[in-house]
């Protein structure tokens, strides 16, 4: 048996099928009477489906029932159009976060871009899956 990635009662894993096939997944995490939608995913060739429409809907259903008053969409890139209308389309208010970073040289603030479209957000989508599983067996174990 393999070890939980999210500890009962902190979140969970939704999945979206048709015919024994999963066509979308999300992950949701929890705390108290809060919500996080932390990360979705979805076959673009069953985009016709709207999974990720049906996991929204019955998740943010779940979340209710459990207590929660809140859900948090998560940040998305400014780039990200496609994400942020989705998002904007379940009620999102977006926020602009100024991310900053410490100058290793006397520890001071300086601003820090928006890394969502850098080399390796690109190269990772591009890769085989059978090359990210390998990747993800390989570092699980590590940041475990």
């Amino acid at each position: 048996m393999s070890p939980a990635l999210i500890a009962p009662g902190l979140g969970f894993v939704a999945l979206a099928t048709r015919s024994g096939r999963d066509l979308a997944g999300a992950v949701f995490l929890r705390h108290g009477q809060r919500a996080l939608y932390k990360y979705g995913a979805s076959d673009p060739d069953h985009h016709a489906f709207r999974p990720n429409h049906l996991l929204m809907a019955d998740s943010a259903a779940h979340l209710a029932r459990q207590g929660c008053v809140e859900l948090h969409l998560g940040r998305t890139s400014v780039g990200a159009e496609g994400l942020r209308r989705y998002k904007l389309s379940w009620g999102a208010v977006e926020h602009d976060i100024a991310y900053t970073r410490l100058d290793p040289r006397n520890g001071r603030p300086l601003p820090a871009p928006d890394r969502a479209g850098t080399w390796p957000t690109h190269l990772f989508r591009r890769l085989p899956l059978p090359v990210l599983r390998a990747i993800g067996a390989f570092l699980h174990p590590r940041l475990a």
